[in-house]
C-alpha cells in the first residue's frame, strides 16, 4: 500500500523538486502534506469523495504522511 508521503515524493520528482536518490526537506515535506491535504478537500467540493458518510460540510480528516492511501 502506498503512504501519503510516497505520493508527496513521486511529486516532488516529477516536478523537479527534488531529485532521485535525494529527500525533500522537513518544510518541503510539511508543506506537500498540507498541499496534498488541500487537493483532497477541494475534490471533495467538487463531488469526489474519498470520505464515504461525511457531508460536504463536515470536515475530512487530515492525512499524516504515514497513511496509506488507496491507489
Amino acid at each position: 500500500m502506498i503512504t501519503v508521503s510516497d505520493i508527496i515524493d513521486t511529486a516532488y520528482r516529477k516536478i523537479g523538486v527534488v531529485g532521485h536518490g535525494q529527500t525533500a526537506t522537513g518544510e518541503q515535506s510539511e508543506a506537500g502534506l498540507g498541499a496534498f491535504n488541500a487537493m483532497l478537500q477541494g475534490w471533495r467540493l467538487d463531488g469526489l469523495d474519498f470520505y464515504s458518510g461525511l457531508s460536504v460540510l463536515d470536515d475530512a480528516p487530515d492525512h499524516a504522511a504515514t497513511d496509506t492511501f488507496p491507489l
